[in-house]
């Protein structure tokens, strides 16, 4: 797949070199720069579509929530051997008026990551080619090895394209350069994708937080998981920008593609918003959720500051230690219970499925009903 995603891409990067120096005139070195900015523009404007069907998707899914729970509620409360096959057909009908389909939002990302890979590695390796740099050069995909000879003598900010941080003193000065200059370029350029991204990750959080289903455990989960990442990836990106052989091209990639996400984002956010507002039928249920969560949150730290005293009762008077780690079993049974409770009763409920469809299949067979 890598291998095949280079030729596109590579196809387009060599198309805004030609355009840009023999079209327009423009210096070549200045050109293989400009073709960078051409190169990514051109990739993300290819996938925008994809992008904008996952974000409707997502947010057609969002929206249908309340309706979706409902089902899911009155099929749960049913111990009859058609209430899968009626929670079926509900959830068809309901996502047909509404023409969403739950995989709309999954098939875009088979179409960007084979683009991302490609424009990652096309860059990467006309930066730091396998064959090293001071030898003939092979073609990557439609770049000839002359472009390749001629893309690792471009300089941005007098620093050549493949210099990168952890590149040795002997190295930089072989390509012309100095340590301080490559530190202070990359770091600059490094510093302010690392911005970008918290930026944008930190948005992205922020609107998965308000359409959160909060009686969902895993909906939580992951949303706390965004907001590590939030802090966790920018600052990867900054340690492989200082100690992996990360060059100054990847650097510009970087730059140009988390500025353009984040603009990007921020747009179709916009204009998600203003398209497909979130209802109040929405807006009820996921507040309803919410208030029932923290409840049961507030509940339970009542519970545990309530064991906390105890315990620490209990060290001031032993002669009630008994006493005391009685009422602690009894706090945590009775809390315990009441979870237990729900559970056995969505079990019982499903067991009765069970056994009513297994019913049904039995007499089927004996020809009892068709």
């Amino acid at each position: 797949m890598v291998e095949f995603m280079i030729y596109p891409v590579s196809a387009i990067m060599k198309f805004w070199h030609f355009l840009l120096a023999s079209v327009f005139g423009v210096d070549p070195g200045t050109a293989w720069l400009l073709s960078i900015v051409g190169l990514v523009v051109t990739v993300r404007l290819i996938i925008l579509p994809t992008v904008w069907i996952q974000m409707v998707s997502g947010r057609k899914g969002q929206l249908l929530q309340p309706k979706l729970g409902a089902i899911q509620e009155q099929y749960e409360a049913r111990t009859d051997a058609d209430a899968f096959k009626w929670l079926q057909e509900e959830r068809k009908k309901i996502h047909q008026e509404h023409k969403y389909n739950p995989a709309a939002g999954c098939f875009p990302i088979f179409i960007q990551l084979p683009m991302f890979i490609g424009l990652y590695q096309v860059l990467l390796r006309m930066a730091r080619p396998s064959e090293g740099l001071d030898t003939e050069h092979k073609a990557i995909g439609f770049l000839s090895p002359q472009d390749v000879a001629e893309f690792l003598q471009v300089r941005f900010l007098d620093v050549p394209l493949p210099a990168y941080i952890a590149m040795s003193d002997e190295r930089l000065a072989q390509l012309g350069t100095t340590s301080d200059l490559v530190v202070g370029v990359n770091s600059a350029l490094v510093l302010a994708a690392c911005a970008f991204t918290a930026i944008n990750m930190a948005f992205s959080t922020w609107r998965s937080y308000r359409t959160m289903q909060w009686d969902s455990a895993v909906a939580r989960v992951l949303n706390r998981m965004l907001a590590t990442f939030v802090v966790f990836v920018p600052i990867m990106l900054l340690l492989s920008a200082f100690t992996a052989p990360l060059p100054l091209a990847i650097m510009l990639y970087w730059f140009g593609g988390n500025l353009w996400s984040l603009v990007q984002f921020t747009l179709l956010t916009w204009l998600l918003e203003r398209k497909m507002p979130l209802t109040e039928e929405f807006k009820a249920r996921r507040d309803a959720a919410k208030a029932a969560y923290k409840l049961r949150k507030k509940d339970h730290r009542a519970l545990g500051w309530q064991i906390k005293k105890l315990r620490l009762k209990s060290l001031f008077q032993p002669q009630k230690w008994s006493e005391n780690s009685q009422m602690i079993k009894d706090m945590k049974a009775e809390a315990t219970a009441e979870q237990q409770e729900a559970k056995r009763v969505k079990k019982d409920n499903a067991r009765l499925r069970r056994e009513a469809t297994k019913a049904r299949r039995e007499a089927k067979k004996q020809g009892q009903i068709e």
